[in-house]
């Protein structure tokens, strides 16, 4: 999807919800509900370990509801 420096993905929950994770411009990373616009950073830079985003990623996913 397009966005900063073309660096966004969208995920879906069970429930089908949109979730867009990307690199804002101050190069963290984020997590948005697209249904609602609620969003979150994540603590973590883009070149942390995979399954710990992962991790962090789903627990945040509960919280943007």
């Amino acid at each position: 999807m397009p966005g900063p420096w073309r660096t966004t993905g969208r995920l879906y929950d069970a429930d089908r919800i949109p979730f867009t994770i990307g690199v804002c411009g101050t190069g963290e990373l984020y997590i948005r509900n697209d249904a609602q616009g609620d969003s979150a950073h994540l603590p973590f830079p883009p070149t942390s370990d995979l399954a710990a985003l992962g991790q962090h990623i789903a627990d945040l996913i509960g919280d943007l509801y």
